[in-house]
């Protein structure tokens, strides 16, 4: 980041005009920084959210045909504000009733709410990941 420089002009009697020369150039630098904060904090939302909420998702996810734990995926990305979300989806027409059904066929260590328990067990420290990534980047 450049360091803003001024300039001053005038007397104190008439006024004292305080100028920052660079301010433009500034700005970009420091939207440079805001742009490489926000990938890197994306890259290790779709890094952590593999191995914190994917992965462990899918060791609880029943697998009498593996058809459902083939279909699991990890979907990260920004919204119109630069929100990043993430995602943990199964893409069969089946994975809803099987997610709520405690009744549902689960052979330990799968479960219901297979996709959920990770998500919300490993939730802060997959943001605290993200924002250590984010604080490399700014230091």
């Amino acid at each position: 980041m450049p360091a803003l420089r001024t300039s001053t002009s005038g007397s104190p009697g008439s006024g004292v005009t305080v100028r920052i020369t660079n301010l433009n150039q500034w700005l970009r630098a420091l939207e440079q920084d805001y742009k490489d904060g926000i990938e890197a904090a994306e890259r290790t939302l779709h890094r952590e959210g593999r191995r914190h909420f994917l992965a462990p998702s899918k060791r609880l996810c029943p697998k009498d045909t593996e058809r459902l734990v083939k279909t699991a995926e990890l979907v990260v990305g920004r919204d119109g504000n630069d929100r990043l979300n993430c995602r943990l989806r199964y893409d069969t027409e089946y994975a809803i009733y099987v997610h709520e059904d405690p009744n549902a066929r689960h052979k330990p260590p799968t479960q219901w709410k297979f996709a959920e328990v990770p998500l919300v067990e490993n939730a802060e420290r997959v943001a605290e990941a993200v924002l250590a990534a984010v604080l490399r980047e700014f230091a």
